[in-house]
Formats: structure tokens, C-alpha cells, sequence
């Protein structure tokens, strides 16, 4: 099965190293990544009802500007009734505060909490997770 992962960050090397590791490990057969998160929301709201141009798995950073992934996790939720396919979302953030992975738990399309940086180990869970909830 052809599986998809898109990252929500607005650092260019946190992209850039995620593709790598999708690349290498062969996670994911498609990568994509968005710097802001209303933009990514605004592809998958254009693209509710067609699932093959839908991700499976969502890494999503919560310290953006203008838009964070506390808004983009607010606005997912609006479009959930409407989606055409599971979406997993795992939070990928430099915070450290507790409070926020008890918070991201109120969201259930939210499967996981990691810490930044990225690294090969996070994706090949992740990915290893997906399989597993997808069997």
C-alpha cells in the first residue's frame, strides 16, 4: 500500500532532513512539506474528497507564526465530518512543557507527542505505526 507523510513546519532544515530520512528508509512513498500551516490546511480542505491525494500521517510542528498547530489541529477537527480518509497527526515540537502534550491528547486524530529534532528513529516509528494501525 502506497503510503503518504506531509511535515507542517516553518524550518526549512526540519523539512529537509525529514525528506532525507523518508527517502533513505523508505518510510513513505510520498513526502510532501508545508512551511505554513493555513496552507496545508487549505490542501487538504481542496482535497477532502479525493483520499489519493491525501496523506496518511502528519508530523505537525506548534510554534508557527501567524497560523500554529494549535489552529491547524482547531480547524482539522472542523474538517474530520467531511474527510474522505484517515489521517493520523503527530505532534513534532520543540516544546517542553507539559502542558501541551496533555493538551494535544484532546485531540483525537492526534496518535503521538515527539520532541524536535527529527530523526530516523521518530520516522521509522512513526511509520511502523501506521502499518500496525493500518493492517
Amino acid at each position: 500500500m502506497a503510503a503518504s507523510i506531509i511535515l507542517i513546519d516553518d524550518d526549512p532544515v526540519q523539512q529537509k532532513v525529514a525528506e532525507v530520512y523518508v527517502n533513505r528508509y523508505k518510510a513513505f512513498d510520498q513526502y510532501n512539506s508545508f512551511n505554513k500551516a493555513k496552507t496545508a490546511l487549505t490542501f487538504i480542505d481542496d482535497n477532502k474528497l479525493d483520499p489519493k491525494n491525501l496523506p496518511d500521517v502528519i508530523l505537525l510542528d506548534l510554534q508557527m507564526p501567524d497560523f500554529s498547530g494549535w489552529d491547524f489541529l482547531d480547524k482539522f477537527a472542523d474538517l474530520l465530518p467531511v474527510l474522505k480518509k484517515n489521517i493520523d497527526i503527530y505532534i513534532l515540537s520543540s516544546s517542553l512543557d507539559p502542558e501541551d502534550e496533555l493538551k494535544s491528547k484532546q485531540y483525537p486524530c492526534v496518535q503521538g507527542f515527539y520532541t524536535k529534532p527529527i530523526s530516523r528513529n521518530l520516522i521509522k516509528d512513526i511509520s511502523g505505526k501506521f502499518v500496525q494501525s493500518n493492517k
